[in-house]
């Protein structure tokens, strides 16, 4: 037979929407820094540079390709391809509901 386990709904949801945001903050700021901070690190292994200033650039080039990201994210959701019709005054938060289908 099986453990006694009772996993509710609410429980399942939340651990997936830590786990999305687990992946997010990987995929968004950590393997970006890790990228940045290897470059910063340059060719030759013996450089005199100390890790709080490659540390230092890594975050920096990190926060641009952030904020690269974001401004193409909001692009993407401002300008609509393919839509003649603009969203009417005080409908934009349903648009974005509509578009990340948020109901479901």
């Amino acid at each position: 037979e099986g453990l006694p386990i009772s996993v509710s709904q609410a429980f399942v949801e939340l651990t997936y929407t830590r786990l999305f945001g687990l992946l997010i903050f990987s995929t968004y700021f950590m393997v970006p820094y890790a990228y940045f901070y290897g470059e910063e690190r340059g060719a030759d292994i013996d450089d005199d540079k100390e890790p709080c200033s490659r540390s230092c650039g890594a975050l920096r080039y990190t926060s641009y390709y952030i904020v690269f990201i974001s401004l193409l994210l909001v692009m993407g959701l401002v300008f609509r391809p393919g839509q003649s019709r603009t969203v009417e005054k005080g409908q934009e938060v349903e648009y974005l509901r509509t578009l990340l289908d948020m109901d479901h």
